[in-house]
């Protein structure tokens, strides 16, 4: 299949959902009315491939949209409203906000799960629906404590690597210590958010087990529905945790 007819058809299958989604029912719509979609790509920043062709799709698809509107009597047409966010979660909600104060109801983007974290609250409080076509965190989506456990480098670790600054606990012996007391060497961040430092996902908490390392030692986790602890480095939300040495 030919690659633009392909985004055509997809671009437009996008908008036209936008459009019934968002149409009032009433079919006695105001004559020549106008609609604004959004959009929030990284058009010159880090993942520009993809906002570059994100922005492609969406005006090829707002192209078809309105030829198709213009055969009947419906009197609507969709313009396209698009900010070069570069990645930055505060562009991102900045131009979401005026988009909200220009009439945009509905936008495409943003691209990254820390900038989607970003805008979620205010989008949420201002009504704009918003449709990231590069978020891959689902946790977001699910909104509640999620907790990760893994064995990935042999030694206990407790923190949040999808946000920036978050409290981390490393072990030291039977006890642990402050991740940012520890000097960074080639196996070791202290703030692991700054090996990927474009996620901001509040709700998510890793922790890393002992592993095979000896002394050996192993993890009671315990899970208490309701609970809501504060991130620490044995506790999250519903979540907690005990080192246990034999």
């Amino acid at each position: 299949m030919n690659p633009r007819h392909h985004l055509k058809k997809f671009s437009a299958l996008l908008v036209a959902g936008i459009v019934i989604a968002g149409c009032d029912s009433d079919s006695t719509a105001p004559s020549n009315k106008e609609i604004a979609i959004g959009g929030l790509f990284s058009l010159t920043g880090n993942w520009a491939t993809l906002g570059v062709a994100s922005k492609a799709a969406m005006e090829i698809g707002i192209e078809d949209v309105n030829a198709y509107l213009a055969a009947g009597t419906t009197g609507m047409h969709f313009t396209a409203s698009i900010q070069d966010t570069k990645l930055i979660p505060a562009t991102a909600l900045s131009a979401v906000t005026a988009m909200k104060g220009a009439g945009v109801e509905v936008v495409i983007g943003p691209q990254s799960s820390a900038e989607v974290g970003a805008l979620r609250s205010e989008a949420a409080q201002s009504g704009v629906v918003l449709i990231s076509q590069g978020s891959t965190a689902h946790s977001l989506a699910f909104a509640k404590p999620v907790l990760l456990v893994n064995g990935d480098s042999h030694h206990y670790r407790s923190d949040n690597p999808l946000k920036a600054g978050q409290p981390c606990e490393f072990e030291s012996g039977a006890d642990t210590v402050d991740c940012l007391t520890i000097p960074a060497a080639v196996d070791f961040t202290p703030d692991a958010w700054n090996n990927h430092p474009v996620y901001n996902v509040p709700n998510f908490h890793r922790v890393v087990v002992h592993g095979s390392t000896e002394p050996l030692e192993w993890l009671r986790l315990t899970v208490t529905p309701g609970a809501t602890a504060v991130a620490s480095s044995d506790a999250f939300g519903p979540f907690s945790w005990e080192r246990v040495l034999p």
